[in-house]
């Protein structure tokens, strides 16, 4: 059990933590020059189900809502906050596991530009 909450922590500091860390910093410095932009980096799992991926989904999510909460706090002082989320790319296989762990009942695309793999 305690390999489980070392993991689970592990991905919280190296996820959130610095997330929050270079944010603060960034934010204190984009203030008192007028504003700027922020790109956090969290994955699909954050938002989608994965089997076995508990303490990452869990620590990409908190990445996800920082970036929420600080676009929301900060946006009146002209500093924009975005959250770039990849998921599976490129690999059939991916396609094929993503849709059976969905049970085929959503079709999901994770894809930039157009997407006609789901067709």
């Amino acid at each position: 059990m305690s390999s489980v909450r070392t993991q689970f922590r592990t991905a919280f500091e190296i996820n959130v933590m610095s997330a929050f860390h270079i944010t603060k910093a960034s934010v204190k410095h984009m203030m008192k020059n007028g504003g700027g932009s922020i790109v956090l980096f969290s994955s699909a799992v954050a938002l989608h189900g994965t089997p076995n991926h508990e303490s990452i989904a869990a620590a990409k999510a908190g990445v996800y809502g920082l970036a929420l909460s600080t676009a929301a706090s900060y946006a009146s002082k002209n500093i924009r906050v975005n959250c770039v989320a990849p998921g599976l790319v490129g690999k059939r296989a991916g396609w094929r596991w993503l849709i059976s762990v969905g049970g085929g009942r959503r079709r999901v695309c994770i894809r930039v530009g157009p997407c006609h793999c789901m067709s």
